[in-house]
């Protein structure tokens, strides 16, 4: 018995031994970019937040091909995120509305004929979907509901990993498998185009009815007396319709499309233009020529002889199509996907890049095309995430580049999917996403055409939101306000009632009739996330829109000078002022209330200066203050020594006669010239060559006249920029004929008279940003010096070491794993977190394990204890 339960000991050893093995080759549950080691980041996540809270996503991913160490491809990724729980934000399938065939377009123009078609919808963003005839109609190979309109009604699709339908209801539910279609065609009632009411329903009891004659030729067949048979353009022959009723019909939309073998299906929707008997010989024409002219009359019919048709009017719309029942009877959008590829968080295919693997699921998949799953393409992915969120994604490449389905299911694992789906890739991979001004802008590369434009495909999945009816612009914004401006782009915009934009903590109410809205009283620089709210015919609709303020320009400016700088504040706005700054000079604090310059001087020559200041800015229409604390600037003083004008004063003034005393220095010899402004004009016989001297002026007639003197010296710089010197201006009597107004202290004539005077900009220095820009009038020299980066850091972002201004996102740390010896730590600047393990708490071994040693010192311990007993 002791030799049994020493068996049983050693046993549970070696089992707990095995189990501390095999969790260490653990496979973990992937969460974020980098888990699996299959996908490696290889740039900073470029996130943009759009309408309704979309995201749109870019960055560059390195990829190891199906976890081959020996194969790494970077390629660049995007994606679109759409929350969940908004009945203003929906998923909808879409195809080109030529009226009578189908056509291929870009995944663009697709989104732009979307909105054509559903006023008070608009598309934040999507992708491409089912595979199509590329080589002809356009038209997508499968299943095909459209916003309520089920335009490709083919259901030979059998469910299963590698081809199925995804149908989304009017709540984004997501419905996945092989829809079941009603056998007969139901006749939708509407009473106009919007189809938003629907007022009855009339089944159909047969579409085209045709035959095969003796000849083995296609002809019309006879129309059914029992119900209602629809007749479209794509007859094959003329019909007797002798004591039929005939109710024509004006199409706006009509679809033939295959579905197995040589059947088809049809889709038609139209307004009712007449009702009348039917004759003996006739069928639906496209054209019909009338007085020797061409016209077209897009007719179809429908045709019953037992009065079904007695309930419809002229002026009625309807639609005629198949319908979904089932778990799809409330689809109003469904799309085709090529393989499924991510199932309750499991890849379906990890592993294919081992030559044993990959054998094993070529025969569990092979009722599919396997060589699909294993090319590189470019791939266009859609998922759902454990939330409910929705991923639409493109993976650049080409036909015959880019990931494997193993590759692309990791990587959707990895943006936290739990179930994915692959749909046509290759050239046709697009992911298009709304700009600012509206447009639509291809985010990714496609392959096609070098990747200059879109490949032309069959239908598109997009993210649609309510539209708010406002648009705005930054060039209408100012500092403290957003201009929205109602659209016309529909009568939808023009009937919205009880509209309310909710913005930055407040509700504002909008007049039915009011066209334009300004916003007042917001921050410089910001964006805010406006929700606008409205009725149109009594239901409520909402959608959020993004509007920017512009940056307020403090109007501090820096100009260095031999011994430190001179600071000028002017004002840049009519509403925010800078009422205070305050400046840390080599540990010395300046300070400027209420004045507009400041001369900091003590400094020394040729020397870089570290520049710490902030500024408040006062909201003069409501008193709200706030700081701004500017990143610390590196400012140099000047290498020479600039001319001095020491002094420019009255010596005396008696009998008319007026004495100028003055003095200047010019150290290092820059002077170039020497004079003196007389009522704002060069005054050749004034001499001021010496650099000390006193000047006489006589006969000064005061009661008549004003006079104005200045000193004026004009240097060359040591990089050849001339530049001047001024002095203050002494002003004796007054100005009798003329008071002088200038538009500004730049102005050189008069606005009264023709009087002109001599001088110049204030320029203060250029910045990363902005041109050296004059302070008094807004004129510009020269150009922006622009950005100087610093590489980002885990901590930091990359950082302009001019201005402190900040590009992207710092790197974040790449924790290793923490050990016994030392807590997780950055492998890019060592920063730790955590602490170091302790004993075999926190070093992820099962809890399995943990009973296995408990139950083996369980065993250890009877076994000592039988041998004492």
């Amino acid at each position: 018995m002791i030799s049994k339960i020493k068996k049983i000991s050693f046993i549970f050893v070696l089992m707990l031994m095995l189990a501390l093995g095999i969790l260490n080759l653990s496979v973990k549950s992937f969460a974020t970019i980098g888990d699996s080691g299959v996908v490696v980041n290889e740039g900073e996540d470029i996130e943009t937040t759009l309408l309704n809270g979309i995201k749109l996503h870019e960055q560059s991913l390195g990829f190891y091909e199906d976890g081959d160490k020996n194969k790494y491809n970077v390629l660049t990724t995007q994606y679109l995120e759409m929350p969940v729980g908004d009945a203003n934000t929906k998923i909808v399938s879409w195809s080109y509305r030529e009226s009578d065939a189908w056509r291929k377009m870009g995944v663009s123009e697709i989104a732009k004929n979307f909105e054509e078609n559903n006023p008070g919808w608009i598309v934040v963003g999507g992708t491409n979907n089912d595979f199509f005839a590329i080589n002809s109609s356009g038209e997508m190979d499968y299943n095909a509901m459209e916003n309520g309109e089920l335009i490709k009604p083919r259901n030979d699709v059998t469910y299963s990993l590698w081809r199925g339908i995804l149908g989304f209801d009017d709540n984004n539910n997501l419905i996945e498998g092989a829809p079941t279609l009603t056998s007969y065609y139901n006749i939708h009632v509407y009473h106009d185009n919007s189809m938003s009411t629907e007022t009855g329903t009339l089944q159909s009891s047969c579409i085209n009815p045709e035959t095969t004659n003796s000849s083995g030729v296609r002809v019309a067949a006879p129309v059914s007396e029992v119900g209602i048979t629809v007749l479209t353009k794509d007859v094959i022959g003329m019909y007797d319709l002798t004591g039929y009723q005939v109710v024509v019909g004006k199409y706006d939309i009509t679809r033939r499309g295959y579905s197995t073998g040589s059947e088809f299906n049809i889709y038609v929707k139209g307004e009712i233009v007449e009702k009348r008997d039917g004759t003996t010989s006739e069928y639906p024409e496209d054209y019909r020529t009338i007085d020797d002219r061409t016209v077209s009359v897009k007719e179809f019919y429908l045709v019953a002889k037992d009065g079904s048709l007695d309930s419809l009017e002229i002026g009625d719309y309807v639609k005629i199509q198949k319908d979904y029942t089932g778990d799809f009877e409330n689809v109003n959008n469904a799309v085709s996907y090529y393989w499924k590829i991510l199932e309750n968080g499991i890849e379906l295919f990890r592993g294919i890049g081992d030559a044993t693997t990959r054998s094993e699921l070529s025969k569990q998949y092979a009722s599919g095309d396997f060589s699909y799953i294993t090319a590189h393409k470019a791939r266009c992915l859609f998922g759902v995430k454990a939330d409910g969120s929705y991923i639409m994604a493109v993976i650049d490449g080409t036909s015959s580049t880019g990931t494997t389905l193993s590759e692309a299911a990791t990587y959707m694992k990895e943006l936290g999917c739990v179930d994915a789906w692959n749909f046509d890739g290759g050239g046709s991979a697009t992911l298009i996403a709304r700009g600012e001004n509206g447009s639509f802008e291809t985010i990714n590369t496609p392959s096609d055409s070098g990747g200059t434009s879109e490949r032309l495909v069959g239908n598109a999945i997009l993210m649609a939101v309510r539209d708010p009816g406002f648009e705005s612009s930054l060039r209408y914004s100012t500092a403290t306000t957003v201009t929205l401006t109602k659209k016309t782009t529909s009568d939808i915009f023009s009937q919205m009632e009880n509209i309310k934009i909710n913005i930055d903590g407040r509700t504002i109410d909008v007049e039915n009739d009011l066209e334009t809205v300004v916003i007042e009283d917001l921050l410089p620089g910001q964006k805010y996330y406006a929700t606008i709210t409205y009725t149109y015919e009594g239901v409520e609709y909402s959608a959020i829109m993004s509007v920017e303020t512009k940056e307020y320009k403090s109007g501090i400016g820096f100009t260095p000078t031999s011994d430190g700088f001179i600071v000028k504040v002017d004002s840049t706005d009519s509403v925010l002022r800078t009422i205070g700054v305050s400046i840390k000079v080599d540990n010395e604090i300046y300070t400027m209330n209420e004045v507009s310059e400041l001369t900091i001087r003590g400094l020394l020559l040729n020397t870089i200066y570290d520049i710490e200041y902030s500024y408040v800015v006062k909201n003069i229409n409501t008193n709200r203050t706030y700081t701004v604390e500017v990143p610390t600037q590196k400012l140099t003083t000047l290498s020479y020594q600039t001319p001095v004008i020491d002094y420019f004063e009255e010596y005396s003034f008696k009998n008319n006669t007026l004495k100028i005393k003055y003095s200047y220095k010019d150290t290092e010899g820059l002077l170039t010239d020497a004079y003196v402004l007389v009522n704002g004009v060069r005054d050749n016989n004034l001499n001021v060559f010496a650099k000390l001297g006193l000047l006489t002026l006589k006969d000064l007639e005061l009661g008549l006249f004003k006079y104005t003197y200045q000193l004026v010296l004009e240097y060359d710089t040591p990089t050849y920029i001339p530049k001047k010197v001024y002095s203050e201006i002494l002003v004796y009597g007054e100005d009798v004929d003329c008071s002088h107004e200038f538009d500004n202290d730049c102005d050189t004539t008069c606005n009264l008279c023709d009087y002109t005077r001599v001088t110049e900009h204030h320029y203060k220095d250029a910045t990363c940003t902005d041109p050296a820009t004059c302070t008094v009038c807004g004129a510009t020299q020269g150009s922006a010096l622009g950005h100087n980066y610093s590489e980002a850091t885990c901590t930091n972002p990359a950082t302009c070491t001019v201005c402190g201004a900040t590009q992207g996102s710092a790197l974040g740390h790449n924790y290793s794993e923490a050990t016994k010896d030392a807590p997780a730590t950055c492998t890019i600047c060592g920063a730790t977190t955590g602490e170091k393990l302790k004993g075999c708490s926190g070093c992820k071994k099962s809890t399995i394990a943990q009973v296995i040693l408990s139950t083996s010192i369980l065993a250890s311990a009877l076994l000592i204890f039988r041998k004492r007993k």
